[in-house]
């Protein structure tokens, strides 16, 4: 029989929720992320470490600009330290020792010109953004609160699931005195500090801030905090109850979007309505290879550069983050892939000016005209810009700057000769660059137990030659990119088939 090239098989969409016969779906996508249009390559943590390492595992960490400098300002935490970053070293700058339990992170926000940071255990803690200054307790008011959370809605401090006294209040909400820097908690109408009890939601998990409002993310609800001033100061409307949050590591935000997990699966929501964005797609993957044990070591981020949800979370075949889950936003599709990681953050660059150091650039320590392999209107002539960061198992800070990760994604099961067998005799894979290998699983019927035959590479011509045994009556291809490879788009697979009789 004459040999037939098949229109190309495009890389589909990962849904491992999806059925698994003749569905329109791949069932791994690991290594890249989604894109319009096929794949993309996603890059391993670099080689330069941008912070230098913390005395032990990272429990949290955060990236500000500080107003006096428009200098970068990274702040971590341990288990028993704070820290500010002294260029790319951490520099301990706790006013205390810590006590922050193992399943705790610490959280950090932003506020006039300081870094606050919280955890359970410990007094709110507050430096000058920047320079050697210590972390000292925060709290100026008599009543001194401990909090899990913490978020600035307006011009107020919020914090929630709190500590007072000896008492908690998992599900209290409370916010400081309006452009309350120095934190005063006090109750007062004068300075519209105050509290309230959120009913019916159980634990607070999480608080996301806002210009005008703010959301309360719960174990059993979703509550928008609304500003309203004297007398009631905030309203709490209860938005959805029963949908709420079960990891606070999970939740990150892209403009007015929140994104979440809850025991029914991954939701986003525009601070009013809540959608399901992993259903019929990743929620049962999810359930099925997440550890519940460790759901308290997720940390999740949004990478600006790729308009990318990631979750960082410990599989069943860890006791630590070991894979990363994308979300691609424009696309609604998700794919994932294997690091071991102990926090997922956004870090910043340092801003450039033309008459200002050019720290933190290639051209740091050159006079302006000796550069002239850059444009004046290169992007490293703006202003601090948001890069994706990580913290290895040896606590050390990275840039997501490295080479590509080995990519893998299978193509949907498909039939080459509808009707009949075929033999699958080539293949050419839709890519530009890199050195790919196709393995190919082909059966006579979907009940047939589905097993890749072993992987073989591309030649000269850029053709994979397969033998004769690749013949049946449905068949998928699975392509691999090794580690390293240089390539932008992975697009999809075309074969090269012979047609064979019905039996």
């Amino acid at each position: 029989m004459a040999r037939r090239i098949l229109p190309i098989i495009p890389f589909a969409k990962w849904r491992p929720d999806a059925a698994v016969l003749l569905d329109q779906f791949s069932a791994i996508a690991k290594g890249c992320y989604p894109a319009p249009t096929g794949y993309r390559p996603f890059p391993i943590l670099g080689t330069s470490a941008y912070l230098s390492a913390l005395t032990a595992r990272c429990q949290g960490a955060a990236a500000f600009i500080s107003p006096s400098d428009q200098s970068p300002a990274i702040v971590a935490g341990d288990a028993t330290k704070l820290y500010k970053n002294d260029g790319t070293t951490a520099a301990n700058a706790s006013g205390a020792t810590y006590t922050i339990d193992a399943t705790e992170f610490w959280e950090f926000v932003d506020f006039g010109g300081m870094v606050i940071a919280t955890n359970r255990n410990d007094p709110i803690q507050s430096a000058t953004m920047g320079g050697t200054s210590l972390f000292a307790a925060a709290a100026t008011s008599t009543l001194k609160p401990q909090a899990r959370h913490i978020s600035v809605i307006g011009r107020q401090v919020h914090i929630g699931n709190t500590r007072e006294g000896a008492t908690d209040y998992p599900n209290r909400a409370r916010w400081a005195g309006i452009d309350s820097a120095a934190v005063d908690f006090d109750v007062s109408q004068t300075t519209m500090a105050d509290s309230q009890d959120l009913e019916g939601v159980g634990a607070i998990q999480k608080i996301v801030g806002g210009f005008s409002y703010g959301l309360y993310l719960c174990d059993e609800g979703i509550v928008r905090a609304n500003f309203v001033g004297t007398p009631d100061i905030y309203t709490m409307d209860h938005l959805e109850p029963g949908r709420g949050c079960d990891a606070p590591g999970s939740v990150a935000s892209w403009g007015t979007r929140v994104i979440f997990h809850d025991d029914e699966g991954f939701f986003m929501t525009d601070g009013l309505n809540s959608a399901p964005i992993g259903a019929e797609k990743v929620d049962t993957w999810f359930a099925d290879n997440a550890d519940p044990e460790y759901l308290h070591n997720m940390s999740a981020t949004i990478d600006t550069k790729r308009h990318m949800y990631i979750l960082s979370f410990t599989s069943t075949a860890a006791t630590t983050p070991d894979t990363l889950l994308f979300f691609h936003i424009p696309t609604q599709e998700w794919a994932y892939a294997s690091l071991n990681l102990e926090f997922l953050f956004s870090s910043r660059t340092p801003g450039v000016s033309m008459d200002g150091n050019m720290d933190g650039t290639p051209y740091a320590g050159l006079d302006m005209e000796s550069i002239t392999a850059v444009s004046m209107d290169a992007s490293i002539w703006v202003r601090s810009l948001r890069y994706l960061a990580g913290f290895d198992t040896a606590h050390t800070m990275y840039r997501f700057d490295g080479t590509n990760m080995a990519a893998q994604i299978d193509t949907k099961v498909f039939e080459p000769n509808p009707g009949r067998r075929a033999r699958i005799n080539d293949a050419r894979v839709i890519v530009d660059g890199g050195t790919p290998t196709v393995a190919l699983a082909v059966r006579e019927t979907l009940s047939d137990t589905e097993t890749f035959a072993t992987a073989v590479a591309q030649n000269a011509n850029g053709i994979v030659p397969f033998d004769s045994s690749n013949a049946g009556r449905y068949a998928k291809a699975r392509v691999t990119i090794p580690a390293a490879s240089t390539w932008t788009h992975l697009e999809g697979v075309q074969p090269s088939v012979s047609p064979l009789g019905r039996w």
